[in-house]
């Protein structure tokens, strides 16, 4: 397994989550519970702060949708930021940006909650 880790903190009323390392199939054992978790406290804002993901392939982009979809389900709000600028790319060129709006900062996604 190639290294990734998950944390998250709350700021305010937004879950703030920052995966780190390598996002593949593998990440999903760490990735979706962490989500899961935030969902059952009914968290409805969550921003992914993706500063320390060196890349992420086809595989971690179908992790990514289904977290999007659980999201989907329990009406939250996804916000991303940070993204390299492949992945930034990345992210519109398959849609995902249509699911959470991109910013290039913290900062400015947790503003945009508001």
């Amino acid at each position: 397994m190639v290294d990734f880790d998950i944390r998250s903190q709350q700021i305010g009323d937004v879950a703030v989550v920052y995966p780190t390392g390598y996002i593949d199939f593998e990440a999903k054992e760490k990735m979706v519970p962490v989500f899961q978790a935030l969902f059952e406290r009914n968290i409805k804002k969550i921003l992914i702060n993706f500063k320390n993901v060196k890349k992420i392939n086809s595989m971690g982009i179908s992790v990514i949708l289904e977290i999007i979809d659980y999201a989907s389900e329990r009406e939250a709000r996804i916000r991303y930021s940070d993204l390299s600028r492949m992945n930034a790319k990345l992210f519109k060129m398959i849609g995902l940006a249509e699911y959470g709006t991109i910013f290039t900062s913290e900062a400015e996604a947790l503003r945009d909650f508001v």
